[in-house]
């Protein structure tokens, strides 16, 4: 593990072990992160639609101080590092969503690719490829989901 992910965790455990002072009794804190490498979409380009949602994952924005595709996958392993490892539970969520439209988590995220890695990606290859999404939700066959780690902590 890298250096700066070692720090990272640690700042992240700080911030957890906090809300041991701030929840009150039978209070709940949920910690909860999607995966940004979990997306799926029905598309003809499926192998585009592969490259996109991992370089999208993997690409570190120029306001982000860290980036982490699998941010959800690790809250388990937070958690259990926290003084909260014997009150936890934990459930994946998947978003689910047949409508490519604004204001959809789905379309949303379409726009995140267009707009933070369109440098790795040619234009109209990307053009095509969220043409295509539109034309499956004309014809009922979109289909977009991500899965969403939640932690669950009772006080």
């Amino acid at each position: 593990m890298s250096l700066i992910m070692v720090v990272v965790r640690e700042i992240l455990l700080e911030f957890i072990n906090e809300f041991d002072d701030l929840l009150s009794q039978d209070g709940i804190f949920l910690l909860s992160h999607h995966d940004f490498d979990s997306a799926i979409y029905n598309t003809d380009h499926k192998q585009l639609t592969r490259d996109l949602i991992h370089c999208f994952a993997d690409t570190q924005q120029a306001w982000q101080e860290h980036s982490d595709g699998q941010m959800g996958r690790k809250i388990p392993g937070l958690i259990n590092k926290s003084v909260f490892r014997n009150t936890a539970t934990y459930q994946t969520m998947r978003i689910v969503e047949t409508e490519f439209q604004s204001g959809n988590y789905g379309y949303l995220m379409a726009d995140m690719f267009t707009s933070a890695i369109q440098h790795h990606f040619d234009y109209e290859k990307i053009s095509n490829w969220r043409s295509n999404l539109e034309a499956l939700h004309k014809s009922g066959e979109y289909f977009f989901a991500i899965d969403l780690v939640v932690a669950i902590i009772q006080n």
